[in-house]
């Protein structure tokens, strides 16, 4: 294979992890608002 095969494939692995990242980081966001919301609701 030629190198920028492998520049690709390295490129396409970090993409994919930061879109990963950022997808998850949304999901724990979500998850702490509906928390806090539920909890906000228990107060009154």
């Amino acid at each position: 294979m030629e190198w920028y095969w492998w520049v690709l494939i390295v490129a396409a692995v970090a993409a994919i992890g930061v879109l990963k990242l950022k997808v998850w980081n949304l999901i724990l966001q979500k998850r702490k608002q509906k928390k806090l919301a539920d909890q906000h609701e228990d107060e009154e």
